[in-house]
């Protein structure tokens, strides 16, 4: 058997640490770019509170009913980022009646929709 022919049936040891090269390094970038979305979630929750009359005043114009909520959380949990609404209130246009009464309102977050769109979309939706 000659060299060259030898040579042939090696397996191409370039290519397959050019393959591992490519798998470790999209997989280190996957998981900063992880920790990073979990490092600014931790950043956001605690301004969640900051933004509650914005959450209620978006909701109200999506229902066309007044929303109220008592108090606004967030945790992280398998299935992703979830918001959770304690004390949600819908009440009719004039306030005299209350239409919807919910403890708690639990809305788990469609991570890799909301990202494809840019805006969050629930994957879904509990109440308590």
């Amino acid at each position: 058997m000659s060299t060259k022919a030898a040579k042939q049936n090696r397996p191409r040891v370039g290519f397959w640490r050019w393959v591992w090269r490519l798998s470790a390094g999209t997989f280190a970038v996957l998981v900063v770019l992880i920790a990073l979305f979990i490092g600014l979630f931790r950043v956001a929750v605690p301004l969640l509170p900051d933004y509650q009359q914005r959450i209620e005043s978006a909701a109200t114009n999506a229902l066309g009913y007044p929303l109220s909520v008592g108090k606004v959380d967030a945790r992280w949990r398998l299935r992703g980022p979830e918001l959770v609404f304690d004390d949600v209130t819908v009440r009719t246009n004039d306030n005299e009646r209350t239409l919807f009464e919910a403890d708690r309102l639990r809305v788990t977050i469609d991570v890799m929709t909301s990202i494809r769109t840019g805006q969050l979309k629930p994957s879904s939706l509990t109440l308590t």
